[in-house]
């Protein structure tokens, strides 16, 4: 995004989970590659989607940048300051800037505590406000994504699902910040829900300059939300593009495949429309396979593609993608 300052960088990026045996599980036997070496950015007021599978490494990536997880290596660089080996003291005033929306809005909400208790928790928590402030704040949050303010001593379990996600989005503004993971935000919704908080965080991204990384496996979706489009197999990102690019000109054999399988609302498109589909399942992150993660699964595979990994190449106005087919 031109005239935009580079808000979030991540560079090489690594989350290894070890898997241990033995007595009191003290002996390392293998690792997890969660996250296996991505680099991307996000721009100040950008939405960045992160597709992929499930599986793939999406929510782990989102949660290590949030440094909810440790990384393994690599630097996250958040307004030009490397947050990567921060502590959790040192990160409290960043909690201010940065903020998560999480999958499942009844698992993310505290079941005894009532709803303007859940939305100033985090105030009160780094004493913005005081708690005779509690119900003011409460209400306007509420009005912000569009609850009745009537309904704050009401309890999660009293809300619909589309409910309890603005809930969970009214908390994450609450400290008013520049910066949000969405974590499949709309996946446990209905469709008829999914609209309005797609339109939510459109609106507010409008009127509070916010910059979102919206992790999901719906590309429609994505394509509706998103600036840029980053696609992402088995711990790596294989392709990123301004998402018209992307959809217009996909480069990578698996980015083909996922847009391939979106569905069309014209029912004698979808009839013409040529689908492919894989053979064999996904590689697990324990035993990935050497060179591109994707060659046991591509139909164009190479020689090549089984013993050298690709690298990410930019094949011009910021398309890049890790594919040998496309040196040749």
């Amino acid at each position: 995004m031109q005239g935009k300052d580079v808000l979030l960088e991540v560079k090489d990026l690594h989350v290894h989970f070890p898997v241990r045996r033995g007595i009191l599980f003290k002996k390392t036997v293998a690792e997890v590659k969660a996250v296996d070496g991505i680099s991307f950015n996000v721009h100040a007021g950008e939405t960045v989607g992160l597709v992929g599978e499930s599986g793939c490494g999406k929510t782990t990536t989102g949660r290590a940048i949030l440094k909810l997880i440790e990384p393994t290596s690599g630097s996250i660089v958040y307004k030009g300051q490397d947050i990567s080996g921060f502590s959790q003291k040192e990160m409290l005033p960043l909690r201010h800037e940065m903020q998560m929306v999480f999958q499942d809005p009844y698992a993310s909400l505290n079941p005894r505590m009532c709803v303007m208790d859940i939305v100033t928790d985090p105030l009160i928590e780094h004493k913005v406000i005081t708690h005779s402030q509690k119900e003011d704040t409460a209400r306007k949050l509420l009005e912000i994504v569009g609850l009745d303010p009537r309904y704050m001593n009401r309890f999660p379990h009293e809300f619909s699902g589309g409910q309890r996600q603005r809930i969970g989005i009214a908390r994450s503004l609450s400290l008013n910040p520049r910066f949000m993971v969405c974590d499949e935000p709309i996946a446990a919704l209905d469709v008829s829900i999914q609209a309005q908080v797609i339109n939510l965080f459109q609106d507010l991204q409008e009127k509070m300059g916010l910059a979102y990384l919206f992790i999901a496996h719906d590309l429609s979706v994505v394509r509706h939300i998103s600036d840029r489009i980053a696609v992402m197999y088995i711990g790596k990102i294989v392709e990123t593009a301004e998402k018209h690019d992307l959809f217009k000109n996909p480069m990578h054999p698996y980015t083909k495949v996922l847009l391939s399988s979106v569905p069309t609302p014209d029912p004698a498109n979808e009839r013409r429309r040529r689908r492919i589909e894989l053979v064999g399942e996904i590689p697990s992150p324990l035993n990935k396979p050497k060179g591109c993660p994707f060659c046991t699964r591509c139909p164009n595979a190479m020689d090549v593609c089984k013993v050298e990994e690709p690298s990410m190449i930019d094949v011009g106005d910021g398309h890049q993608v890790a594919c040998h087919l496309i040196k040749r």
